[in-house]
C-alpha cells in the first residue's frame, strides 16, 4: 500500500477517504458520499464513482462490461491505488462473505444433515471443488481459508482474515 495516503473528508458526510498522491486532483472538486443501505459510493463532482477513476487510472483505460470493482482489505473508503482491483463478477464472489439465510455464517461452508457434518467446499472458474466434511463449523471455514491462500487467490473474502 501506500506509504503516505492522502486523507480527505466528503464534503456530506465528513467520512474520511484515502486516495493515493497520484490521485490528488480528485480532492480538488470536492467528493460527497452517497450511502446505499450499509455501502456507500464515492461520488466525484463529474458523478462517476471515485473508485471507478482510480480504477481506470491505474489500468489506463475504461471499465468494460462485467468488470467490477472489489477492494483489496474491504474498506470502501480506502480508495488508493494499491486496494482498489478490477474483477470479474465470479470473482467479485469469491470476495464477498457468507450469504445470509446459508446454514452456516461462514463463506464456503455448509451444514449436511444426511452426514451431521460441515461441508467446505470453494468455486473455481465456476467449477465447485470439495474441501472435506468437518465435525466443526470453524474446522471447515479454516479449510477454505486454506484453499484461498493455496490457490493463490489474490482478491477473496477468507473468514478469519489475512
Amino acid at each position: 500500500m501506500d506509504a503516505t495516503p492522502l486523507k480527505i473528508q466528503a464534503t456530506n458526510t465528513g467520512d474520511t477517504i484515502l486516495l493515493s498522491a497520484e490521485d490528488a486532483d480528485l480532492t480538488q472538486a470536492g467528493v460527497k458520499v452517497t450511502y446505499v443501505g450499509k455501502a456507500f459510493v464515492g461520488v466525484h463532482e463529474h458523478r462517476k464513482a471515485v473508485a471507478t477513476l482510480v480504477a481506470e487510472r491505474k489500468l489506463g483505460r475504461k471499465i468494460k462490461d462485467g468488470e467490477l470493482i472489489a477492494f483489496r482489505n474491504r474498506n470502501r473508503l480506502d480508495m488508493r491505488r494499491d486496494n482498489v482491483a478490477v474483477v470479474s463478477a465470479s470473482a467479485r464472489l469469491r470476495y464477498s462473505g457468507p450469504q445470509r439465510g446459508k446454514s452456516s455464517r461462514y463463506k464456503g461452508v455448509s451444514w449436511q444433515p444426511s452426514r451431521e457434518k460441515w461441508y467446505a467446499q470453494i468455486k473455481i472458474d465456476g467449477q465447485s471443488k470439495n474441501l472435506g466434511r468437518y465435525d466443526k463449523e470453524e474446522d471447515a471455514a479454516l479449510a477454505y481459508d486454506k484453499a484461498v491462500k493455496d490457490l493463490g487467490i489474490d482478491i477473496a473474502f477468507t473468514n478469519f482474515g489475512a
